[in-house]
């Protein structure tokens, strides 16, 4: 079948818990071959760090100079250790963006999503409906009065 590292080795080591084997094999389905897997190796190739590749950090710079000052709404969710973003710094973050809320989830390496599904869930549900209230939900939620006779 040939390597198939990143689902073989990234992808157990960036999880706190352990993945079943039913799990793995769901990740291993959409690549069952070694050409098949060209994707994966590549793209993680393009994400900027330090400037290079330089194509790419020059297209997304305008981006990651507007978005924390930005008046659109935020949400960080953080996890420790947390691989990307560590909880000193996405508390940093939430000090300084503009329009930015933060939540802290709980354990959580780089797929969080596995570890932390629900809660994930959860957060941007109470999140959004904070931020773009419905008024047909919270009429619908609002209480009954009573006529007492």
């Amino acid at each position: 079948m040939g390597l198939n590292g990143f689902i073989e080795t990234v992808l157990p080591l960036s999880i706190v818990r352990e993945l079943s084997q039913e799990e793995l094999d769901a990740y291993r389905e959409p690549f069952p071959s070694f050409g098949s897997r060209y994707p994966v190796l590549v793209w993680p190739r393009q994400i900027p760090f330090d400037g290079s590749p330089e194509d790419v950090a020059t297209r997304i710079r305008p981006f990651v100079d507007w978005l924390p000052t930005s008046s659109v709404p935020k949400l960080i969710l953080y996890f420790e250790p947390g691989a990307l973003i560590p909880r000193a710094a996405a508390e940093d973050i939430v000090q300084n963006w503009s329009n930015i809320d933060g939540k802290f989830l709980g354990d959580g390496i780089h797929f969080v999503q596995e570890d932390q599904g629900p809660a994930i869930g959860a957060a941007i549900v109470d999140w959004y409906g904070a931020q773009f209230p419905d008024p047909e939900i919270e009429e619908a939620a609002a209480p009954v009065e009573t006529v007492e006779e």
